[in-house]
């Protein structure tokens, strides 16, 4: 006789979990070429169109179960599949004999993870595990094995990943010195979480740059060699319950190149022969000990003083006169000052270099070995001091003639154009004179003419939840700390957009009835460009709430009752609450249902006798006086005819009453 075939599984395990994809083989002699051919049965039912050795389940669902059969000309011995939809299964062979190896294995779904895995047998713990997948090795089968297993563990749903680690990139690839600079801070969120708000923040060096907002993108219009540094961004939700941080972007600004200045010691730009000056080429950021200096006059370079930062020249001599430069091998040539060399009895000596607010020293002096008495200094030929004996004069404050000493402010808002909501930063932006790059500047903001933040170092004034009142004509003023220079920028307007309408409540019906099925909508609209902005709506009858903040944005009440009456208002808000809108009082009366009207019999039995007369009822409000009418009813069949209080069946019948 033809040996039956063997069914088998592959992978070898019962029960799989829904999803899961198997294969059966039905193993044993191939049917005759033409003759016959493989039949696959599912609890003895055909299954049709499977005529290969291979059964390929793919994605099993529980109707995949059932106990399986393969014939080429025997049929094979059945083998139970189970699928399963629980969250967790113990699997083991869907045949064991003796002498076999018996492991089972204990699976969980991918969203779980599991603690310690017991397995018991006849509910005697035999074995432990750890892990989501742990397998159990019970030895060699015998048939005293034989029976029902059960595992117990703990499972834990994982935690999806809500948004990615972010990353953070700057375009363009290569920044020099005055371009327009962009910092992305990149993060995906998770395909089920799309429409969740994240806040983004970012940090140079350690310190924050860009407060929280939902703009991912960081901006420097025109960026200096001072934005150089480590870059990180930071992101999170409204909330703060979950936080990630970028790795650090170390990003290094190509500079246009540097451009030193001279500077001279003492500071006057007159100097008599046999006087000495010190010349110093001075760099920002200062440069290696070992860089080499170059040296003009009237741009001829000065081999004498190749190579050194300092130069001194000691016995001045008329040669000595002219326009100097000096350069290193990293930098432009600085700007040309002059050095006036004197020869004469007397001459007026003045600063190389005057800012404004410095006080301006002039000196009347004497060639050397000579003393200038009873000096007078003129301006514009007018005396404005003299001296019997000491020549300097201290002739005050310097005007505007004078170097600046830093630029008149510029403002700037970031972001752009700012939503409510949204962490406004207004930033203050001027630049020192790079020969007094030390100088402590303070700043000031105003809104409307009002101080919003007072004197300061910061150069920022922020805003961490704009709302509309934010809007306005903004100024800040920067000064020294002596007061003695103060600079007010140009008004920029900041007109704040609005992140969603104030709400109306509407009510589904204009009339609503008692027993009627009421539903409230809190209608709002959001700014298109923050349409996928989350939103949560609560409502309140009399001032108390019937339905706390949910994304909902209707309220509905199955059956309304007269007490379902009031004054119905609705709030929206921000996940964070710090955009909250309420809207304006809806009253909502809930009209009274019309009372049922009861029936009852006369005389007031049940059942009656056929031949018995009976009068039926109807009792409740009369109708309205040639509106309505009575109407009765049989079986829900309209009983025509019928159209008064009272409804006499005289002579009661079986079949037609």
């Amino acid at each position: 006789a033809a040996a039956r075939p063997v069914l088998s599984f592959s992978p070898n395990w019962t029960p799989i979990l829904t999803g899961d994809s198997v294969t059966l083989t039905c193993n044993g002699a191939p049917p005759a070429q033409g003759n016959e051919k493989y039949s696959w049965y599912r609890d003895n039912n055909p299954i049709p169109g499977e005529e290969q050795q291979n059964y390929i389940i793919q994605r099993a669902q529980r109707e995949h179960s059932g106990r399986y059969q393969c014939q080429i000309s025997e049929r094979s011995v059945a083998l139970q599949l189970t699928v399963s939809d629980d969250s967790a299964i113990l699997q083991a062979p869907p045949s064991v004999h003796e002498g076999d190896l018996l492991i089972l294995r204990f699976r969980t779904r991918p969203e779980y993870d599991a603690s310690i895995t017991t397995v018991y047998f006849q509910n005697k713990a035999v074995m432990q595990s750890l892990g989501s997948h742990p397998q159990f090795n019970l030895g060699r089968a015998q048939t005293s094995m034989s029976g029902s297993y059960k595992c117990q563990t703990n499972l834990y749903e994982k935690a999806e990943e809500l948004f990615s680690i972010p990353q953070i990139k700057v375009s363009p690839d290569q920044v020099t010195e005055g371009d327009h600079m962009t910092i992305t801070c990149d993060t995906n969120l998770s395909p089920h979480r799309e429409t969740t708000e994240l806040q983004l923040a970012f940090y140079r060096n350690g310190h924050n740059v860009q407060g929280f907002s939902l703009s991912n993108q960081y901006g420097v219009p025109s960026a200096q060699l001072e934005d150089s540094g480590n870059y990180t961004c930071e992101v999170q939700t409204p909330t703060g319950s979950v936080r990630k941080m970028s790795s650090i972007w170390d990003f290094q600004l190509q500079g246009s190149s540097i451009k030193p200045f001279v500077s001279f010691e003492p500071n006057w730009a007159t100097v008599f022969t046999k006087e000495s000056v010190t010349l110093t080429c001075n760099v920002d950021p200062p440069e290696p000990r070992d860089q080499i200096y170059y040296w003009y006059r009237d741009n001829q370079i000065i081999p004498l003083y190749l190579g050194r930062r300092r130069v001194k020249i000691d016995h001045v001599k008329q040669e000595h006169g002219g326009r100097y430069q000096c350069q290193t091998l990293t930098s432009d040539k600085s700007e040309p000052v002059r050095l006036q060399v004197a020869h004469s009895w007397l001459t007026l000596k003045v600063p190389m270099f005057v800012f404004e607010g410095d006080e301006l020293y002039v000196s009347c002096a004497g060639y050397p070995g000579y003393s200038a008495r009873d000096a007078v200094l003129y301006k514009d030929n007018e005396v404005i001091g003299s001296s019997p004996s000491d020549a300097d004069f201290l002739v005050g404050r310097a005007n505007m003639t004078t170097s600046e000493l830093f630029s008149k402010p510029v403002m700037k808002v970031n972001p752009n154009h700012p939503t409510e909501g949204d962490h406004m930063t207004i930033t203050c932006d001027t630049k020192l004179s790079p020969h007094r790059e030390t100088t402590e500047l303070q700043f000031v903001f105003y809104r409307n003419g009002h101080k919003v933040q007072g004197f300061s170092l910061s150069n920022q004034y922020g805003v961490p939840s704009a709302q509309l009142e934010d809007s306005g004509n903004y100024t800040c003023e920067v000064r020294t700390n002596n007061n003695t220079v103060r600079k007010t920028s140009d008004e920029i307007s900041v007109q704040m957009a609005e992140l969603f309408t104030v709400p109306q409540i509407k009510v589904s019906s204009d009339q609503v009835t008692e027993g009627d099925h009421m539903t409230i909508t809190c209608d709002t609209k959001l700014s298109p460009h923050r349409e996928t902005t989350e939103l949560q709506f609560v409502f309140y009858r009399n001032g108390h709430n019937v339905q706390g903040f949910s994304l909902s944005n209707q309220y509905g009440v199955p059956s309304a009752q007269l007490e379902d009456s009031g004054n119905y208002t609705c709030e929206v808000q921000t996940p964070t609450g710090s955009v909250r809108k309420r809207s304006n009082v809806s009253h909502i009366h809930i009209q009274g249902a019309a009372a049922r009207p009861v029936i009852s019999f006369s005389p007031n039995w049940t059942p009656i006798l056929a031949g018995d007369n009976v009068t039926l009822t109807c009792n409740g409000a009369p109708p309205a006086q040639g509106n309505e009418k009575y109407s009765w009813y049989r079986d829900n069949n309209p009983i025509p005819g019928e159209e008064q209080q009272n409804y006499i069946i005289q002579r009661a019948q079986q079949r037609e009453h």
